[in-house]
């Protein structure tokens, strides 16, 4: 996961959720309560529909990551052993292998820009 210049309140809202995952996996452990936090990258959902409508343009949908992926990185986290608590897995950052992350500027569709040739 990295930061990214014009997703400020983005960026803060991804790691923000990473400090809440940690204090709380702290404080949960002497009541046997593990905390894992997934962050999932890009994914094909309708969540992207309405970017079109707004002007915005839509990531390739054959960039983004089926929505099965996590679902089943959630239950590899939620079926680890009792009493296990591998700091590796307290975070789970869950992206396409094509998605490199905000902004999503290697999702998007190629744009065809004017040369001098075509003027």
């Amino acid at each position: 996961m990295r930061a990214a210049s014009g997703a400020s309140a983005y960026s803060a809202s991804k790691f923000g959720l990473l400090g809440l995952g940690r204090s709380l996996n702290l404080e949960g452990r002497q009541d046997n309560i593990r905390v894992t936090t997934i962050i999932p990258g890009g994914m094909r959902t309708h969540f992207f529909d309405r970017f079109v409508e707004q002007g915005i343009p839509a990531p390739d949908s054959a960039l983004l990551q089926d929505p099965a992926n996590v679902a089943r990185t959630i239950l590899f986290a939620a079926r680890m052993p009792a009493g296990s608590d591998v700091q590796e897995l307290q975070e789970l950052v869950v992206t396409s292998p094509f998605e490199s992350g905000w902004p999503l500027s290697d999702l998007l569709q190629p744009t065809r820009t004017s040369t001098s040739a075509d003027r």
